[in-house]
């Protein structure tokens, strides 16, 4: 323990004066496949689906979407509640029991409690949505469930919408009391036991919507105030999050976290250290989505800014393209233009293509329309130059620097020295940030 703590305090040096999210970064799921183009192997962005096309291997479903956006946004509200109330916590997101200590010593695991004692029970299997460890209020352990945002889509009735909230409640309250046991024997060791919190959390659903599905089934109503721990009359609503917090959570956060008063257990800083040891030190796995880690061979370990600002670099530099600019480059058309915001994967397809015909045996340029893209045209040339290894290859790659700002004087002078260059055979053409003095394009292919 010592040595967790001492790596914890190393991690997260604030510890006891700010709030820390584990992971930092959240990543969304995404389908992709690996494909070859040119060579190459580059990663291609799927759709999400409803359901599994035949013979398909791993695809992202369209539930899978509304999941991660209902974690995003619950994610958003404990932030806000931090900044708010400069609140010092842990916010742990999607920590899977099978995570918690995995990674000890045999002499760790004769002294501390783990999910493991629970497998006769199948109990050891499961996850925390949201974990909340705070340095004064004790432990908020959260279920969120995705569901509201495609009401309208799907043309449900309002008993309709109850009805799909009951179902869910009821599957929530299950799992947060399933939660709050595995929590209480992580816990049991301690000289004090933290207070443990639960809440319901369902950031697409209107609070209205809420109220009415529990006023409408009393012994569920009930349940929900067993499961909060709140007095068999009271309205459990406001102690759930629901579409009404997103903008304000504060109000929520009062009501299930700071009503109650500072937590006597929290008094001493050593417990807050040691839970935030046990969930978040060297022994705790914290894991992050990954479609394919070639890096790892599995989900690579995020705990730390640093970790997430570098894991978030390298899955921004991963050769990517989508659906639509597979298809430019397999079906080549005449021309083509490429739009979208920055990060899209526009000068990567720029570069493959250049490469496919080169390696054809046809000469490319690598056209620079105006002084604002010539350090992107630029780049493609010399990144060309790099790729090719060739003599004969290098010899087909060529760069021309023109500015067709003022379109009078200088397209004349473009187009005449695009045909003397044509007259030579085949002539395939690439721009990028392509400027004229009416029009801006992103990307731009001419064969």
């Amino acid at each position: 323990m010592k040595f967790w703590r001492r790596q914890v305090e190393e991690w997260y040096p604030q510890l006891q004066q700010r709030t820390y999210f584990v992971p930092p970064v959240f990543m969304n799921r995404t389908g992709e496949r690996v494909v070859k183009i040119y060579g190459t192997e580059v990663l291609v962005k799927q759709r999400p689906v409803d359901d599994v096309p035949q013979g398909a291997g791993p695809v992202l479903f369209n539930s899978d979407v509304r999941e991660d956006r209902s974690q995003q946004n619950v994610l958003k509200c404990l932030r806000k509640v931090s900044e708010a109330g400069q609140e010092v916590m842990f916010v742990l997101s999607q920590l899977n029991f099978k995570d918690y200590l995995p990674c000890y010593s045999a002499a760790a695991a004769s002294k501390l409690p783990t999910p493991k004692d629970f497998k006769a029970d199948n109990k050891d299997q499961g996850d925390f949505d949201v974990l909340v460890l705070h340095r004064h209020l004790g432990i908020l352990v959260g279920e969120i469930k995705a569901l509201g945002d495609n009401f309208q889509e799907l043309g449900l009735s309002q008993q309709q919408q109850e009805q799909e909230v009951v179902k869910k409640v009821k599957s929530a309250l299950k799992q947060l009391d399933k939660a709050d046991d595995v929590l209480s024997h992580l816990t049991q060791d301690l000289q004090l036991s933290p207070r443990i919190v639960k809440s319901l959390m369902l950031p697409n659903v209107p609070a209205a919507l809420l109220r009415q599905a529990l006023d409408s089934n009393p012994p569920l109503k009930q349940a929900v105030c067993q499961c909060l721990d709140l007095p068999p009359t009271a309205d459990p609503t406001p102690h759930c999050m629901t579409s009404d917090d997103l903008d304000s959570p504060e109000t929520w956060w009062q009501q299930r976290m700071k009503a109650n008063g500072d937590d006597p257990a929290m008094k001493d800083k050593s417990v807050y250290l040691d839970l935030v040891s046990r969930f978040c030190g060297p022994a705790t796995m914290v894991s992050v989505f990954c479609s394919s880690d070639p890096r790892l061979g599995h989900q690579p370990d995020v705990r730390t800014e640093g970790e997430g600002v570098s894991e978030t670099g390298h899955r921004f530099t991963r050769f990517m393209v989508t659906p639509s600019q597979l298809t430019v480059l397999h079906v080549s058309p005449p021309w083509a233009f490429l739009v979208g915001p920055p990060g899209t994967g526009k000068t990567f397809v720029l570069i493959l293509k250049a490469l496919d015909w080169i390696r054809k045996g046809e000469p490319v340029l690598v056209f620079s329309t105006s002084e604002q893209s010539e350090g992107a045209s630029r780049m493609i040339y010399h990144q060309l130059e790099q790729t090719l290894v060739d003599q004969a290859e290098r010899s087909r790659l060529h760069f021309e620097q023109l500015d067709l700002w003022n379109t009078e004087q200088d397209v004349p002078k473009a187009v005449a020295s695009i045909l003397q260059k044509a007259r030579q055979g085949i002539l395939n053409i690439i721009a990028d940030e392509a400027f004229t003095s009416k029009y801006v394009f992103d990307s731009l292919l001419i064969c």
